[in-house]
């Protein structure tokens, strides 16, 4: 039987609106489809979020390094201010050093120029005669010794004997007894010499000596400064390469842990604008759907209609 055309005309509809239903119901599911996957993401970059702040609370506290560096520039500070004064008082010291040294050395010379003006006793002529008169002694006693042992008178008898003459000792005795108090006269004069001579000399030693010894001592004294001084200098030297290197070391954990911050930082801005972007795209869907919705209960009622 054939169709009369309103017949003709409503199934067209039916199938217009079947197909129109169809078309939205498909792009509703596709659009919630695509709400849910963007709501997965946010759940996933929600859970990112959280670990990014949760590792940046776990992070030390900036501060703690920054009162260990504060500590250390102070540290360093003073051993730098330690060192330039022992460097001054190291500089003063062998200055000082320097002039007890030339002024050691200029009282030597002083010494030996004053000694050079002592006007000692020349002995040697003295010693010279001592040494001939005391060679005369004993070449006389000899001769008195060798007179004395001749005898001229018989051991047995006793009677003189003839052709035997013993030469007269008196003369040699006599100059012997001059040539002993000569030399007794001599000695005396040598040793007032001599003791005038050590007594000018012990004069000039004992001005010279005080001052000397003061300036050794002094000299000793500051060498000893000196080397203590080298000592401190070597130490704060050593703590100074140390605390220098423990500043190194902690401005590169602070400067990691500074890096670290502002990454987890940027990675939670980022995250959150991702988030904020989701949901945009989200609510943007979700009105979307309201519409499709709207439009599906449009046709909906058309097809009521069109039933009837």
């Amino acid at each position: 039987e054939k169709l009369s055309n309103s017949d003709f005309m409503i199934t067209d509809i039916k199938e217009k609106l079947s197909v129109r239903k169809s078309t939205l119901e498909d792009s509703r599911n596709f659009t919630n489809n695509n709400i849910s996957e963007l709501q997965g993401s946010i759940s996933t970059l929600n859970t990112l979020l959280n670990m990014y702040i949760n590792n940046l609370n776990d992070l030390s506290s900036s501060g703690d390094y920054e009162l260990q560096i504060d500590k250390i520039n102070l540290n360093i500070q003073k051993l730098k201010e330690d060192i330039e004064s022992y460097e001054t008082a190291k500089s003063e010291t062998e200055t000082l050093l320097n002039n007890c040294v030339s002024s050691s050395e200029k009282l030597s010379s002083e010494y030996k120029l004053e000694q050079s003006k002592l006007k000692l006793i020349d002995t040697k002529e003295l010693e010279d005669e001592i040494t001939s008169v005391n060679f005369d002694i004993k070449t006389t006693s000899n001769k008195i010794s060798e007179i004395d042992s001749i005898s001229d008178v018989c051991p047995m008898c006793g009677q003189k004997l003839h052709g035997v003459v013993k030469p007269d000792s008196t003369s040699l005795k006599e100059n012997l007894a001059v040539l002993k108090e000569r030399y007794s006269e001599l000695q005396v004069s040598l040793n007032e010499s001599n003791k005038y001579n050590i007594e000018l000399q012990n004069s000039l030693d004992l001005e010279y000596a005080d001052r000397q010894k003061e300036l050794s001592t002094s000299i000793e004294a500051l060498q000893a400064d000196i080397i203590n001084y080298n000592n401190s200098l070597t130490t704060n030297n050593s703590m100074l390469i140390s605390e220098s290197e423990n500043l190194a070391k902690l401005q590169t954990k602070l400067n990691e842990l500074e890096n670290t911050k502002q990454h987890l930082k940027n990675e939670i801005e980022n995250t959150k604008k991702c988030i904020s972007d989701n949901t945009d795209k989200i609510n943007d869907l979700r009105l979307t759907v309201d519409d499709i919705s709207a439009r599906l209960e449009i046709i909906s009622k058309m097809n009521t209609l069109v039933k009837r």
